[in-house]
């Protein structure tokens, strides 16, 4: 396993706790030398907190519908092989929705460089982030232009706290409930857009 790249920021350092996913690729180590070809929910409770998902970019990741983040579990975009932060169309698909939960302080939560889509309108919010401390969303676009396969909310934040979106595109739209790209709600405080 490589130990990090240079051009890696500090805190995306690869450790052992880091997991490769190329969509249909056949490993099962999750490895870079032998990346794991799905990204579900069962991978994540194995990998446990703080464990980071590198995901090719180009691909589409069926998630089965929403994918639960634990304490510190991040999501990043990479290149195909998975050297540098992948980005505009090249970043990977993600069809589904993300729940982010818990005290997440210890470490973290980063969903960076990534596409999230509704697969066929049923889910209702693309990120979901309860009760959460400290989660960083950069480049990341939720949702699409198209009105009809939308998610009600792009975001939505409930009881949560120091929660960045920097460069990112959140579209919304529904007839069941009120469209909004970012919905905040129960006590959420220190939330910054730009």
């Amino acid at each position: 396993m490589i130990t990090a790249y240079a051009s890696f920021p500090a805190y995306k350092a690869l450790n052992s706790n880091t997991y490769f996913i190329r969509s249909g690729a056949a490993g099962s180590k999750c490895t870079l030398e032998e990346p794991c070809g799905s990204l579900n929910q069962k991978l994540v409770e194995q990998a446990g907190k703080n464990a980071r998902f590198y995901l090719a970019g180009g691909h589409r990741y069926d998630l089965g519908g929403r994918l639960v983040l634990s304490q510190g579990q991040s999501l990043f975009g990479r290149t195909q092989d998975f050297k540098k932060v992948s980005a505009g169309n090249e970043r990977p698909e993600l069809i589904g929705g993300l729940t982010i939960q818990g005290k997440n302080h210890a470490q973290p939560v980063i969903l960076q460089a990534l596409q999230l889509v509704n697969g066929a309108e049923v889910q209702r919010f693309g990120v979901d982030i309860e009760k959460a401390r400290d989660v960083r969303i950069e480049d990341v676009r939720i949702g699409q232009r198209d009105f009809e396969k939308n998610f009600a909310r792009g975001i939505q934040i409930s009881g949560s706290t120091d929660i960045q979106i920097q460069n990112s595109s959140i579209y919304a739209s529904s007839t069941v409930l009120d469209g909004y790209g970012l919905f905040v709600e129960g006590n959420a405080s220190n939330i910054l857009q730009y």
